[in-house]
């Protein structure tokens, strides 16, 4: 059990870095010498720039990494690790019911934010006899309401603790709700969706690169928050696509799947 805890671990930091490798050798560098954006920028003087790039390199440069959003990879990388521990406890019938009351008091947002989603996943069938009680439309019409609040409320910041970044955990937990909901009763064959899944670790890798350090101008020239989603959604698609590509054709994917062989099960 614990060997297969370890691959566990093992294989989602192998596809995480064989994923984010590719899109630091490549848009660094572009960054650095097309865009201007200078390892001093986010890494502060030259002669103290090796420490920070090396563990930006591994993902652990939080808010100082050269593309700030790569603050989550610290993060994720934690919960992958902790997440058989989590997991157990969950699953656990006696000591479930104990974690949640803990961590609302213990964990910060996001961890508590992942511990929650665990409970969702693990008690799906549960979620599932709530919604059909209640009504789809009842329960989408609560989170659409839910979702709204925290929405406002993060620039408010009427309740504090749900403020800023701390509401964005909770934000992301709704719609992670929701959207199956809405799928389920609106879009009976949503193709789409399972094929923005296999690229949604490179849209969030590269999407900063895109609306903000690269072509900010090109990108909000469309002024409309809707339509500049959806081209900035088109734009980190088709380079998730190349990416894609590119590592087929290298055989970066065949390294990569010997690779996690080696750790399967």
């Amino acid at each position: 059990m614990r060997g297969g805890k370890f691959r566990f671990i093992l294989r989602r930091l192998i596809k995480f870095y064989s994923n984010y490798w590719i899109v630091f050798c490549i848009f660094v560098p572009l960054g650095v010498f097309v865009f201007d954006r200078g390892l001093s920028i986010p890494y502060g003087e030259s002669r103290f720039i090796i420490k920070p790039l090396l563990l930006d390199i591994f993902g652990l440069q939080h808010f100082s990494s050269y593309n700030t959003t790569w603050w989550f990879n610290r993060l994720i990388i934690l919960l992958w690790i902790t997440f058989p521990l989590f997991h157990k406890l969950i699953t656990s019938h006696s000591e479930s019911m104990l974690l949640l009351p803990i961590s609302i008091i213990i964990f910060p947002s996001d961890v508590l934010a992942f511990i929650l989603g665990i409970y969702l996943a693990t008690y799906q069938h549960r979620i599932n006899e709530i919604i059909d009680r209640f009504g789809q439309f009842s329960v989408m019409a609560v989170l659409s309401f839910i979702l709204s609040v925290l929405c406002i409320n993060r620039n408010t910041g009427v309740i504090e603790c749900l403020a800023g970044v701390k509401a964005d955990p909770y934000i992301s937990l709704t719609i992670v709700i929701l959207v199956p909901i809405v799928i389920k009763k609106i879009i009976k064959r949503a193709v789409f969706f399972p094929f923005l899944g296999e690229h949604s670790i490179n849209i969030y890798l590269v999407h900063t690169f895109i609306y903000y350090y690269f072509f900010s101008d090109f990108i909000y020239s469309f002024k409309y928050p809707a339509l500049i989603f959806l081209v900035l959604l088109i734009l980190t698609l088709c380079i998730s696509i190349a990416l894609e590509e590119l590592k087929k054709r290298t055989g970066y994917v065949n390294l990569v799947r010997k690779l996690l062989d080696c750790f399967s099960n």
